[in-house]
């Protein structure tokens, strides 16, 4: 039984497509999605510890949320916006991130694949903190 909204979001979000809808201002800490989330808007969203692995975002909008520790590893995020979102502590591994905006984005800790250079990153954070293989 689903015994509030954010329960009810949650459960929304992953047994279901949800690609293009759109889910701002949200709180989607925890949310395990692992389906099709192409075009959905996660603005503003707090994610905190999601698990996104293998999961389809590919042109999703992220912009200023909060992606701590999240786990995109395996996950399509070919042209995804990531601007001004908090993304510390990320696991990148095996992400598709080809034209994803990144401009403003807290990267501390975060592993990037190897076709994505920290100097390729306009305007990040003064604190970037990348690693690189």
């Amino acid at each position: 039984m689903i015994n509030n909204q954010q329960s009810l979001e949650k459960f929304f979000c992953e047994s279901r497509d949800i690609s293009g809808l759109k889910l701002s201002m949200r709180n989607f800490s925890g949310l395990r999605l692992s389906g099709n989330a192409n075009c959905a808007e996660f603005t503003g969203c707090n994610m905190r510890g999601a698990d996104l692995s293998g999961a389809k975002a590919e042109n999703t909008n992220f912009v200023c949320a909060d992606l701590t520790g999240v786990n995109l590893s395996g996950a399509s995020a070919k042209g995804a916006n990531f601007r001004g979102a908090n993304l510390s502590g990320a696991n990148v591994t095996g992400t598709n991130l080809k034209g994803a905006n990144m401009q403003g984005a807290d990267l501390t800790g975060v592993k990037l694949p190897d076709y994505i250079k920290p100097e390729q990153i306009i305007g990040a954070y003064s604190r970037l903190n990348c690693r690189t293989r």
